[in-house]
């Protein structure tokens, strides 16, 4: 019974939270970060980059 209790809960909508963080989206829409690598682990100086730079593109292990 409780698994069928359970799939009549309410799903989550993520739009829902759009209230709560909408004064901190306006004012950093238009920010530009100053780290272009924020969302990467790797910079270009490490060893791993070319590597993953060239997997990312396709190019063959083999060749890399």
């Amino acid at each position: 019974m409780s698994i069928l209790t359970g799939c009549k809960e309410k799903a989550i909508n993520p739009e829902d939270d759009i209230p709560l963080f909408k004064d901190f989206i306006e004012e950093n829409i238009d920010k530009i970060a100053d780290d272009p690598y924020i969302s990467s682990t790797l910079r270009p100086d490490d060893e791993m980059y070319e590597v993953m730079l060239k997997l990312q593109r396709g190019i063959p292990w083999s060749e890399s």
